[in-house]
């Protein structure tokens, strides 16, 4: 039953996370689109905190971020 209710295919994450990142990489210069790109988050998504998106929208925020900034140790700043 616990295997089925908390499957990694059904969880969802709040987009904090994905908007500190934005917010720290957006003073640094890298442009919103850019650090969105491919994961089916909009700007406009980013204005409703208590929208939830999936594991791999998350991830793709951060491999873009980790991408553009060339910054092995991001994760750390965060």
């Amino acid at each position: 039953m616990i295997d089925s209710t908390f499957s990694r295919a059904t969880w969802l994450n709040s987009l904090h996370m994905s908007t500190l990142t934005l917010s720290l990489l957006e003073k640094e210069g890298f442009a919103r689109e850019q650090l969105l790109e491919g994961s089916g988050i909009t700007p406009a998504d980013l204005l409703d905190l208590r929208r939830l998106i999936s594991p791999w929208q998350e991830q793709q925020v951060f491999a873009n971020a980790c991408r553009l900034s060339d910054e092995p140790a991001l994760g750390l700043r965060l």
